[in-house]
């Protein structure tokens, strides 16, 4: 006679504390997903700053260094000429081309040390550069965020804030403008980033080459937005002010996936005092 299997009901308390530490393990693995991604983009960030930090002060200490000696060893040339020798005059110009190089010199060694640090917010940051740029030219600004702020992946972060940077460099220094008005849009689908001012804008064929020569602005702009999958437009013209537009897809921006969003939510409880 065959014996009936015994079902020994499982207490209570024990299908609670195995449900409790299954979710305990469940939370574990994206804890340790998450801390290992942030460890990851941290390094990256900080590799990447400090790779810009090596090119700024070799920079410094070479190039402008160097030409600001030059241009002081041929002030004290000329300075026993008479102020209307052709010669002087002839070199007290390339002198005036000197000081504008070194000045565009240093402003490209503040663009190179300047970056997001990791874990701060696009809008805040932005905006502070923004306003320390208008106070320091004298200049009227408008900042617009529209839709709710959407954490960013850090890499894609720190692109699109030096990409705004260059953005917002042109038009306070050298575009003459009085007016720069800068939009974060965080749409469902894309996010954008948009800066315009009413400068004297740029011609269209220095548009076409990319830029003026010896000037990298323009071309690192777009290769930054390339690095990131994101589509740069510019649109300019001479006395029309200039227009420019970076737009990265939602899921290149905010992350793909489950366990991207995921890594968000843990991100904004875990590390959002830090």
């Amino acid at each position: 006679m065959p014996q009936e299997a015994i079902s020994i009901p499982t207490p209570a308390w024990l299908a609670v504390i195995l449900a409790l530490a299954t979710i305990a393990l469940a939370l574990g693995i994206l804890l340790w997903r998450a801390l290992r991604s942030r460890a990851r983009s941290h390094a990256q960030i900080r590799a990447r700053q400090m790779e810009r930090e090596r090119i700024a002060r070799a920079l410094h200490d070479t190039l402008l260094q160097g030409l600001q000696s030059l241009t002081l060893r041929l002030q004290t040339v000329i300075n026993p000429l008479p102020p209307k020798d052709p010669v002087r005059v002839a070199i007290e110009g390339i002198l005036d081309e000197a000081d504008q190089m070194v000045v565009a010199g240093r402003d490209q060694v503040m663009d190179l040390r300047a970056g997001m640090e990791f874990g701060s917010d696009l809008a805040s940051t932005l905006r502070a550069a923004v306003q320390a740029m208008a106070a320091e030219n004298g200049m009227k600004y408008k900042f617009t965020v529209e839709g709710a702020p959407v954490h960013l992946h850090p890499l894609v972060s720190d692109d699109i804030y030096c990409i705004a940077r260059e953005a917002l460099s042109n038009a306070f220094r050298h575009g003459d403008a009085t007016l720069v008005e800068v939009m974060l849009s965080y749409g469902r689908g894309a996010f954008r980033l948009h800066v315009r001012d009413n400068g004297r804008g740029i011609d269209e064929q220095t548009l076409g080459i990319g830029g003026r020569r010896g000037h990298w602005g323009l071309t690192g702009m777009r290769e930054r937005a390339a690095c990131i999958g994101g589509q740069l437009d510019i649109w300019s013209g001479m006395g029309r002010g200039t227009e420019i537009v970076l737009t990265l897809d939602g899921p290149l921006a905010y992350g793909q996936g489950a366990t991207a969003g995921t890594n968000q939510w843990l991100d904004r409880i875990l590390f959002r005092h830090f």
